[in-house]
């Protein structure tokens, strides 16, 4: 995946974000006695987002926690995504002006690297 192309994917990424119920989301469920009866995913202020299983076993239980958690854990890594290409086009552009680590610059090359297969 070239930079323009990741960075494509990134906007698009943002997008969906943007569009989606605000978070948190929380994983409700209803039990009996002994076992879940179904599970469903909410908003913080009730608006309900998804219906998962019935009897849901523990992977499909994992399985609601990990999709309620995206919603938090999304926005963070975009944002951590973004202060890293941030960081790394200032050094190349200062690397193109003055003389840096040579560490730096295989860095760069290695995530430019990274970035062509599809890795990063």
């Amino acid at each position: 995946m070239s930079l323009p192309a990741l960075k494509s994917y990134l906007a698009e990424v943002e997008a969906r974000i943007q569009k989606a119920t605000e978070g948190p989301w929380v994983v409700e469920g209803s039990k009996d006695r002994q076992n879940w009866r179904g599970i469903g995913i909410k908003s913080e202020d009730e608006l309900f987002i998804a219906n998962m299983v019935f009897q849901p076993d523990d992977r499909e239980m994992d399985n609601a926690k990990f999709l309620a958690a995206s919603r938090q854990d999304l926005p963070r890594l975009l944002g951590l995504v973004k202060a890293v290409f941030y960081i790394l086009e200032t050094l190349e552009s200062y690397s193109k002006r003055q003389h840096i680590n040579p560490k730096i610059v295989e860095a760069l090359s290695r995530f430019h690297a990274e970035i062509e297969k599809g890795g990063a």
